[in-house]
């Protein structure tokens, strides 16, 4: 007869089994932890950090950025399959690039051994990754950081710009920005703030607009843009007449004296 668990008693069961997981993530991360220090793995300087989830899942962190996860994702499935642990490598948020492929190890297994399988199998291949996936994480803050400087400078021209509403979690580095050319007031009237209303899109480094789109402009500043936009600009204005001085006569050539 199946035992009926009462909510008092389930719980209990329930918080015992996830001490027990945590202990073991603890367990597990120490002992790699140390044992990669051991054996001086890019230096030594590992640590360890457990998830606060109701599974195994352990964060192995080194000082140069560089990161290895271990997570419990087949507990579902039957025998030793379900008594292995995912290892990837992390990877700055950044990073689009490759990745290194996963591997499994076994959780009964020794420290050695999975230190051994993780250094075999994993650690060429992210190691390899690693280092363009660092490079694309500074070009990407360097750019975001143009792109803040940019659209600083652009709200201090033209106070009325707006980020997208999209864009607005990181509206200081955004890319879309728009403007419109009224604003409307709570009695309902509306104030002019611009000429015109547009939007503007940068490049990712904010070395250029990629696109600036303007409606409702007005004829005159119509021609004010286009003349600034044309790179060889058309003189204007009329032929004036000035004074040209009388011409002098020409002086006579010096005598040429030859000295004998």
């Amino acid at each position: 007869m199946a035992r009926s668990w009462t909510p008092q008693a389930r719980s209990e069961r329930l918080d015992a089994e996830r001490r027990e997981r945590q202990e073991l993530a603890h367990r597990i991360g120490r002992t790699l932890a140390a044992e990669f220090n051991d054996r001086q793995v890019e230096g030594g300087g590992w640590r360890h950090q457990v998830a606060p989830v109701n599974f195994v899942s352990v964060l192995l962190t080194h000082p140069s950025g560089m990161s290895l996860s271990l997570t419990h994702e087949g507990s579902y499935r039957k025998g030793a399959a379900g008594r292995r642990l995912t290892v990837r490598g992390g990877y700055p948020s950044e990073y689009c690039g490759w990745r290194a492929e996963p591997v499994t190890v076994g959780i009964d297994t020794s420290t050695e051994s999975k230190a051994c399988q993780i250094i075999r199998r994993l650690l060429p291949g992210y190691l390899s990754t690693f280092g363009a996936a660092r490079a694309m994480q500074q070009r990407v803050q360097e750019e975001t950081r143009s792109r803040q400087r940019l659209n600083r400078r652009m709200q201090d021209v033209l106070p009325a710009l707006r980020a997208a509403p999209y864009e607005q979690p990181h509206a200081d580095a955004r890319k879309q920005s728009h403007w419109s050319a009224a604003q409307h007031r709570p009695d309902g009237t509306s104030a002019p703030r611009a000429h015109c209303s547009g939007s503007v899109r940068l490049a990712d480094d904010a070395s250029s607009a990629e696109v600036l789109k303007l409606t409702n402009v007005p004829a005159d500043l119509l021609l004010e843009i286009l003349a600034l936009v044309n790179a060889q600009p058309v003189l204007e204005g009329r032929v004036m007449p000035r004074m040209i001085s009388p011409q002098r006569p020409e002086l006579p050539a010096a005598p040429t004296v030859i000295h004998v």
